[in-house]
């Protein structure tokens, strides 16, 4: 699984050179912390307990998405897991109970990639739903070590070995400006055919043995800032999207019988923008024409059931929007779904027009 996550990594890399405006580059700073856990095996006057312990880990690397939807991250990073035992015993029968705990952690760096995909939530226009799978290794080097704390003598021994392990992981993802920050859940394990870290631990009453695989739940706080990158200049680069068909919308001779009403305000970070038009219920003839700041993008376009997409570039500031209606269809209003994307967010709406009355909708855009 790990080779095919960094075989589909580097072809993405390679494919990024012809789809530059699609890819985005980021530098993930990846925080695990969770909890561990050891299962313990004693003799019944041992008296030997324990209780969770942190498991953090922090990667850093290369991550990239693809039209905001799905994305590759390779990282390398740091992993501690830490276990805790606590013997409680007594000098004599009437004496006062006592106890004597006992922590160690475990350090190893590992490898890995990661793969997600993004999927846009309805109810929540400011973040979007992460589904994703890391896969890596574990570089364990063998290591032992004898402790004495109270009553307990802990001979503690880790095995060696390249492990490999997976990640999966849901959450959500925020976008903030240029950059992402990503919160969820994720459970590391190991794939290990034997314990790789285990105490041997002596009492005054017994002894008892810990075993774990270094397995661990963990909450994932992910900051990932965008790369910015100075890119090669191009005929076309800096030209708007924008097929400027005449006549502009002040030229048309009814629309100065029409009036205008606006039907919402968005606040946007991005510089382009994706429309989506569609007929809002049943396909009765409405047709509609589209303009961005009075120059026309879509003209007499009949609505159907599948969306009809255009991407366009804002302009620093205020950018109106103007849906235009050439009819009525069968049933009055001229109705049409229109979505708006612009980064991560997804804005949904319903125009509603007539042969006296168009429809607009401001972008302010906000570098």
């Amino acid at each position: 699984m790990l080779r095919s996550l960094i075989l589909s990594l580097i072809l993405l890399l390679s494919y990024s050179a012809s789809a530059q405006k699609s890819i985005r580059y980021f530098i993930p700073i990846d925080i695990h912390a969770g909890v561990s856990l050891a299962r313990i095996e004693s003799t019944p006057l041992a008296n030997v307990s324990t209780k969770p312990d942190l498991a953090f880990s922090a990667f850093s690397g290369l991550m990239l998405t693809y039209k905001d939807k799905f994305g590759f991250a390779g990282e390398g990073g740091l992993v501690a897991n830490g276990y805790s035992y606590t013997n409680s015993y007594q000098f004599a029968p009437n004496a006062i109970a006592q106890s004597s705990a006992y922590s160690i952690a475990h350090y190893t760096f590992s490898t890995k990639a990661r793969a997600f995909y993004l999927i846009n939530l309805k109810n929540n226009r400011h973040s979007v739903l992460r589904i994703g799978l890391g896969a890596g290794y574990l570089f364990m080097s063998s290591e032992q070590k004898f402790a004495t704390v109270g009553s307990m003598s802990i001979l503690t021994a880790v095995k060696a070995g390249n492990i490999p392990f997976i990640e999966p992981e849901i959450g959500l993802t925020k976008l903030l400006g240029k950059n992402q920050f990503d919160l969820g859940l994720t459970y590391h394990h190991n794939y290990a055919v034997s314990d790789l870290f285990t105490s041997r631990i002596t009492t005054a009453t017994g002894s008892a043995n810990a075993f774990t695989r270094l397995n661990y739940l963990a909450v994932i706080v992910r900051f990932h800032p965008e790369i910015l990158r100075k890119r090669k200049a191009s005929p076309d680069r800096g030209k708007p999207q924008i097929i400027r068909i005449e006549p502009e919308l002040a030229q048309i001779p009814e629309f100065d019988k029409r009036t205008s009403r606006e039907r919402v305000t968005l606040d946007l970070k991005h510089k382009k923008a994706v429309l989506k038009f569609k007929d809002n219920s049943e396909i009765d003839g409405d047709t509609i024409s589209v303009y961005v700041n009075g120059l026309p993008i879509l003209i007499d376009y009949g609505l159907v059931k599948k969306e009809k997409k255009i991407r366009i570039e804002l302009n620093p500031g205020e950018n109106k929007i103007t849906v235009v209606a050439k009819n009525e269809g069968k049933v009055p209003p001229n109705t049409a779904a229109c979505r708006i994307r612009s980064g991560l967010k997804t804005y949904q709406l319903t125009t509603s027009t007539s042969i006296r009355q168009n429809e607009v909708i401001k972008l302010n855009f906000k570098p």
